[in-house]
């Protein structure tokens, strides 16, 4: 599980990746729709590669999604 907090709305959204794909902490994604729930496929702007993904959820703070999993945080664009 992966959460990414959004630059533009301070929301974050939590996913699962549906693939092997590296991301590592600091990296950036983009998305046009960043609260979409369900499949979606994500651009990491930093390796230049997209990737599938789950979106399981949206919250709005870093507390909420600490207690939903395990998580790493990424910046968005």
């Amino acid at each position: 599980m992966v959460a990414a907090k959004s630059a533009d709305t301070g929301d974050i959204v939590i996913f699962q990746l549906l693939g092997s794909y590296d991301v590592p902490l600091g990296d950036v994604v983009s998305r046009p729709d960043f609260r979409s729930v369900g499949g979606e496929t994500y651009r990491k702007v930093t390796q230049k590669e997209d990737m599938d993904v789950y979106v399981h959820n949206i919250v709005w703070s870093m507390e909420a999604a600490k207690k939903q999993c395990l998580l790493k945080s990424m910046k968005r664009t």
